[in-house]
């Protein structure tokens, strides 16, 4: 199974520091920019769940900045902003 499958298994079960771990490693691997995005994102979501909001502001940036020089997909784009948007909050 991929690490992004296990990771987001974690995730649904509240597992987040196994979850981080997985994702972490993941990224590593990630070669395509909509991969890094998706665990940019579901770090900072993981994060924030940790309410760890600088951690978690920072990996929302990193998606967007990576959409940003790929000219990335829109709607992945509004989900991270407004994720960022609420650890402002």
């Amino acid at each position: 199974m991929a690490l992004i499958e296990k990771a987001d298994q974690q995730l649904v079960l509240q597992r987040y520091e196994d979850a981080v771990e997985l994702y972490q490693k993941a990224m590593d691997h990630a070669e395509a920019p909509k991969e890094k995005v998706y665990v940019h994102y579901k770090l900072g979501m993981v994060y924030k769940n940790l309410n760890n909001r600088l951690k978690a502001r920072q990996h929302f940036e990193d998606g967007i900045s990576v959409l940003e020089r790929e000219k990335g997909d829109k709607s992945m784009r509004f989900h991270l902003q407004q994720a960022l948007l609420e650890t402002l909050e």
